[in-house]
């Protein structure tokens, strides 16, 4: 088996066990959940960068109708959508670089059946055995919510997460995440994070 198969087979399973929710909301249809690409245009994008220099890039932007909401995201060069139950049975949102080894996922229910965001944080859970963690407040394209830096180990092998708990403005509650191999956070860690960063919940 090619390394990066092996890569993507291994943090795809640590994804099954964090994308969790109480299952209230039914996804009735493979096909369905599969989104509609109803939208694409180039966009140049800064990519996030510590450095003063900022690194304009290509970016393509997606709108992606599903059955519990329709979303905005930017991709950069390389990335695309996928399938996403290739990389959770329950998400709305696959995408990949697999040049990189690089994947999101999003899992987006409405508020209005839960007990306020509150109630929806309850629901969730991350069952990984985290080996670090930091944790920061954002808001940003009508989400506000938590973002959590995780190094988690998978079948003896270390992953890199960027997972997001969020509420948007449009009534969606959404856990999402970014994630690749340990080793590539330095590298592919802002990219991981610009992608996230530029979801937008567009449900009218």
């Amino acid at each position: 088996m090619k390394r990066k198969q092996l890569e993507k087979a291994v943090i795809v399973l640590g994804l099954g066990v964090l994308l969790t929710g109480c299952g209230t909301v039914a996804k009735e249809s493979q096909e369905v959940k599969h989104s509609e690409k109803i939208e694409k245009k180039k966009d140049p994008i800064k990519a996030k960068d510590d450095s003063s220099t900022k690194t304009t890039v290509e970016a393509s932007e997606e709108v992606i109708e599903t059955e519990n909401g329709t979303f905005s995201v930017q991709l950069p060069d390389g990335w695309e959508e996928i399938e996403p139950t290739d990389l959770n049975d329950e998400a709305d949102i696959g995408l990949e670089n697999e040049e990189k080894s690089l994947y999101l996922a999003v899992l987006s229910e409405s508020e209005e059946d839960y007990d306020g965001f509150d109630g929806y944080k309850e629901a969730i859970e991350f069952s990984l055995d985290v080996v670090e963690e930091t944790e920061k407040p954002i808001d940003l394209n009508g989400w506000k919510g938590t973002r959590r830096f995780i190094t988690a180990k998978v079948d003896g092998m270390k992953a890199y997460y960027v997972y997001d708990v969020v509420a948007s403005d449009a009534g969606h509650y959404a856990q999402r995440m970014a994630w690749t191999m340990n080793s590539k956070k330095d590298k592919y860690g802002k990219e991981l994070e610009s992608v996230l960063d530029s979801i937008k919940d567009v449900t009218k």
